[in-house]
């Protein structure tokens, strides 16, 4: 018996379609119900990562050497970032630390502070090279899709930032430019994450993409199709989705995805969904209550920030100044 508490996109949408009582209905399309899913799985995933010091989704963190630069790409699901594990990093979501290492011994890290935007210039002295107490001048800061360094780094320093993922993409949306006969989409911005073998429709097109058809193949800024658009159309919605893609049902969470999910399709056919709403208002409040008591074990308790690279835990380090971290 498999343990696993993953649910595919597949098994979500025909249990939302039951509990609407929608599964023999095609008035509601198989895109508009994973669009319907997607938008529940996302609100779900928020709720676990608004839970305060439970990381239910927190990565392998992704390490980069310093450069002379101050600003550095964050992960973006392609295959130009790596985790230490070597896998693929996954699209950057929020940043739950920044470390640096001074020293290639296992426990050879500190904790850097971030900085808010507004001080941008206050730390300005030149960046020193770590030593042994475990001091580092440098700050960080999230600013677009970069993490910013102040001040300008020494090169050849490791940099390690652990992160939440950005959820996973059930449906993929995207803009895309077609001509009839031919079975290509081209003028894609980003097929990151398109694969294979998922599933290709624009609903909102008549035609352009037949009923059935799957992506063969992907390049950078476009998709080849199993069969000819019908039509030329530029620019256009297309969706494409794997009734295999996987989400974390923590919990047995899942089914407020497929709840949300039905009360959302009830509600576009005009139906009564009140008892729908009342029940997920109930999951809503069950799974903030339970979220945060992760830890049945110990409290949650205020860090001490000053003294984050103190050598010991619960004291000063020995030094009575926060092992001279608390000096800075």
């Amino acid at each position: 018996m498999s343990t696993s508490s993953q649910v595919s996109l597949g098994a979500m949408r025909l249990a939302a379609q039951e509990a609407s009582d929608f599964e023999n209905n095609p008035s509601v399309s198989t895109e508009v119900w994973n669009q319907f899913l997607s938008q529940s799985y996302k609100r779900l995933y928020d709720m676990l990562v608004a839970a305060y010091g439970n990381d239910y989704y927190i990565a392998n963190p992704y390490q980069f050497t310093l450069t002379s630069a101050q600003s550095y790409p964050l992960p973006d699901g392609s295959s130009s970032f790596r985790t230490v594990n070597g896998n693929v990093a996954p699209k950057f979501y929020k940043a739950t630390g920044v470390d640096l290492q001074y020293s290639s011994a296992p426990g050879g890290w500190v904790t850097l502070k971030n900085f808010q935007w507004i001080e941008r210039n206050k730390y300005l002295n030149p960046n020193i090279t770590i030593n042994w107490n475990g001091y580092s001048n440098l700050r960080y800061t999230i600013q677009a899709d970069s993490l910013y360094i102040v001040p300008l780094p020494q090169q050849g320093q490791l940099l390690q930032l652990w992160y939440v993922p950005a959820p996973t993409n059930l449906q993929f949306r995207l803009p895309g430019w077609s001509v009839s006969g031919t079975n290509v989409i081209g003028s894609i911005t980003d097929t990151t994450g398109l694969t294979v073998g998922m599933n290709i429709t624009a609903n909102q097109v008549q035609g352009i993409v037949p009923q059935g058809t799957t992506i063969t193949a992907v390049g950078s800024t476009t998709v080849t199709m199993s069969a000819t658009a019908q039509s030329t159309q530029s620019p256009f919605i297309f969706s494409a989705w794997s009734d295999a893609t996987l989400m974390e049902g923590i919990s047995g969470w899942d089914q407020f995805v497929i709840i949300d999910a039905a009360r959302k399709a009830m509600s576009k056919k005009e139906f009564d969904a009140t008892d729908m709403k009342q029940e997920r208002d109930a999951m809503i409040s069950e799974i903030t209550a339970m979220a945060e008591a992760r830890d049945a074990g110990q409290a949650f308790h205020v860090s001490d920030v000053l003294g984050a690279n103190s050598i010991q835990d619960g004291d000063d380090g020995g030094w009575g100044f926060g092992g001279y971290g608390g000096l800075y």
